[in-house]
């Protein structure tokens, strides 16, 4: 979505920071407070929340013996980062993700390998006022963001080298898939090209972000009713065999990454 556009002005109006600040943390202050894991679920039992994963009609649960995974997520709403966060806490993932996570909460910060973005001079500012996810993204041209974006996929490739799972949110929230994923997928096999990896798709079902928001509200007008996060586990891919039979052999780079990001969204699109 053009972020010139009434449409995105309006989306931006009634569903980003602004509700979710309002609203859905009206009583805790997650984007203030370091959770614990104990002080996570309660929370989530204050909010009345549940989130698990299914594959079919079975639940999934994730567990610390999980390989080392890139696990790749839809981006339906501002709250996805703890949403999957919830669901893969035994795998204690990190994520690449815009800065949001840091601004709703603060126990992911550090978790999180923040991702740049260069739109802030096209941000709208709708009725005067200034959205805190604005506030927060500091100015920077393509070239610098792309620049920046180079380094976080080296930092995703070595969490992934350390042993440790990394989730990516490949639409950024904009609908339309990057090729990010790809530089991270193929940066890893050039560097370990022996080591395995698995790709995971997760998806979102139900309670996207106007779920969220009105959910919110009813919390803070002491209406308990229960919220239902849904979230899709999509069958492991490994990585060898994704390059071996999947992708086209090439020393373009570019093209390579490419070839990866629309074989998983293709991927992505039967879950």
């Amino acid at each position: 979505m053009k972020t010139d556009t009434l449409t995105w002005k309006v989306y931006k109006l009634l569903f980003l920071d602004i509700w979710h600040h309002q609203f859905f943390h009206c009583k805790l202050k997650p984007q203030e407070v370091d959770f614990t894991d104990q002080e996570l679920s309660d929370y989530l039992d204050e909010l009345n929340l549940s989130i698990k994963g299914y594959q079919g009609s079975q639940e999934v649960k994730f567990t610390d013996k999980q390989p080392v995974t890139l696990f790749y997520a839809n981006h339906p709403s501002t709250l996805d980062a703890l949403y999957v966060y919830v669901l893969l806490k035994k795998v204690d993932p990190f994520f690449v993700s815009f800065l949001h996570n840091e601004l709703h909460f603060k126990f992911l910060k550090k978790r999180t390998i923040p991702v740049a973005a260069y739109f802030k001079s096209q941000e709208p500012n709708v009725l005067g006022l200034k959205m805190k996810f604005a506030k927060a993204i500091e100015a920077m041209d393509k070239d610098q963001a792309r620049r920046m974006n180079k380094q976080v996929s080296q930092k995703a490739v070595q969490k992934l080298a350390q042993g440790k799972s990394v989730v990516i949110f490949p639409s950024g929230g904009w609908g339309k898939w990057q090729d990010g994923i790809g530089f991270i997928i193929n940066q890893f096999y050039e560097q370990y090209p022996k080591r395995e990896l698995v790709l995971q798709p997760l998806k979102t079902k139900s309670f996207g972000e106007i779920h969220s928001v009105l959910h919110g509200l009813l919390h803070c007008m002491r209406i308990k009713v229960p919220g239902k996060v849904r979230i899709k586990v999509g069958k492991k891919i490994l990585l060898s065999q994704l390059l071996k039979n999947e992708i086209p052999q090439t020393n373009d780079l570019k093209q390579k990454a490419k070839s990866i990001r629309f074989y998983l969204e293709d991927n992505y699109k039967k879950l």
